[in-house]
């Protein structure tokens, strides 16, 4: 099988008090994917500000 590189752009905004969570879930999903192979991530600001953006993808990407 041929992995699908990918780089992903995200605002994951979970514990921001406005319940988005589905880019993390999406995240949480492509990390753990066998067909991808994880360029980068990068967050961005969307549902909230970009501190509390970046903070959350890092703890996905670590935990992950």
């Amino acid at each position: 099988m041929t992995l699908r590189r990918v780089w992903i752009d995200t605002d994951p905004a979970i514990t921001a008090g406005n319940g988005e969570v589905d880019d993390a879930f999406a995240l949480l999903q492509a990390l753990w994917s066998p067909e991808l192979a994880i360029a980068g991530v990068s967050a961005v600001y969307g549902n909230t500000d970009i501190d509390h953006t970046f903070a959350m993808a890092c703890e996905i990407v670590t935990r992950a």
